[in-house]
């Protein structure tokens, strides 16, 4: 898959967030741009079976990541799970989800599944997952490359 453009990317940031805005569960999903957004670019907060809430972020790429990529974006993130967050700033982040509307090539599952032993909740989701969540959630319009 070739690497989609800056504006793909801001479009997909967009359905991203609009979908979680239609998810059972999701409180408050917004935009995290600036100086201290250490890689996150939606964060948002889950109220859990118990009624806990929970503040996830999420790293949105267009395109492939490969193994290289995800070495850096793991860096940003082990400073990102130390940061405050602007929604309910005394919450730290409990999990990341690093979201792509393309695939993990070139070994990056391999070097995330070494580089995350001991680290906190990252999850991967590619878009073969992202896409059918996309089109239920936002039904009828779908993501597609330009």
């Amino acid at each position: 898959m070739k690497k989609l453009t800056e504006t793909n990317e801001k479009k997909l940031r967009k359905q991203i967030l609009e979908a979680l805005k239609k998810t059972d569960g999701v409180i408050n999903a917004e935009f995290n741009h600036g100086v201290y957004e250490f890689g996150i670019d939606i964060v948002f907060d889950f109220e859990d079976a118990f009624g806990r809430k929970r503040k996830y972020g999420i790293q949105v790429k267009a395109g492939d990541i490969s193994g290289p990529d995800l070495s850096e974006i793991l860096g940003q993130l082990s400073v990102a799970f130390g940061h405050e967050f602007s929604i309910d700033p005394s919450k730290f982040l409990d999990a990341v989800y690093v979201v792509t509307d393309g695939e993990f090539i070139g070994g990056a599952k391999e070097f995330f599944k070494k580089a995350n032993v001991g680290f906190r909740n990252v999850f991967l989701i590619n878009g073969a997952r992202l896409k059918p969540y996309l089109e239920l959630k936002l039904r009828g319009i779908s993501y597609k490359e330009e």
